[in-house]
């Protein structure tokens, strides 16, 4: 990282533990993931304990789009606890368009259940869009009925109600919340 990123990468962990920070954290972990995923790794471990579930969140999304199999290789070797559940649940809603399965049994292996259920849901409104046999078959499977309800609910991102008329986020809605197209 240049004396540049390097600056900012450490303003934002001096600060990382505050609440005003946390769209921060995550934005930094984010762009430097899609320079240097290690080296973004790294840094989210420097992190206090109330910023590491974001970083690395961002992380593993991002990893996730660029490389699955060294992002998974990684998953594999991170301690139990919050911070894995939280990558785990972002590695595995990145991935569940392009490999359903894996994403599943990736979200199958979060510890906090209330998470893991949050992160099957989402794995399953994702595989819908490519595969809705195999996607509610999986469901059948795997959740419970109130789990299934949810799961084919439309994705939290594209259920309307943001900021504009349309739903969504940006006028014409179906974005993400929050965001203009």
């Amino acid at each position: 990282a240049s004396s540049g990123v390097g600056g900012i990468v450490n303003l934002i962990k001096e600060h990382a533990g505050a609440d005003y920070a946390k769209d921060a954290v995550g934005t930094v972990a984010r762009q430097y993931a899609e320079k240097d995923p290690k080296s973004a790794m790294t840094w989210a471990s420097t992190l206090p304990a109330t910023a590491q579930s974001e970083a690395y969140g961002r992380v593993f999304r991002e990893w996730g789009r660029s490389d699955p199999t060294a992002a998974s290789e990684s998953l594999n070797s991170m301690p139990s606890g919050p911070a894995k559940d939280e990558s785990i649940g972002s590695f595995s809603r990145t991935i569940a368009r392009d490999n359903p399965e894996d994403a599943a049994t990736w979200a199958a292996a979060i510890s906090n259940a209330q998470q893991r259920e949050a992160a099957q849901i989402e794995v399953v409104q994702r595989w819908r869009g490519t595969d809705a046999d195999a996607a509610t078959q999986w469901a059948a499977a795997n959740l419970s009925p109130e789990a299934q309800q949810k799961a084919n609910q439309p994705p939290r991102w594209d259920r309307g109600g943001g900021l504009f008329p349309g739903g969504g986020g940006g006028p014409a809605g179906g974005g993400p919340p929050g965001r203009f197209r």
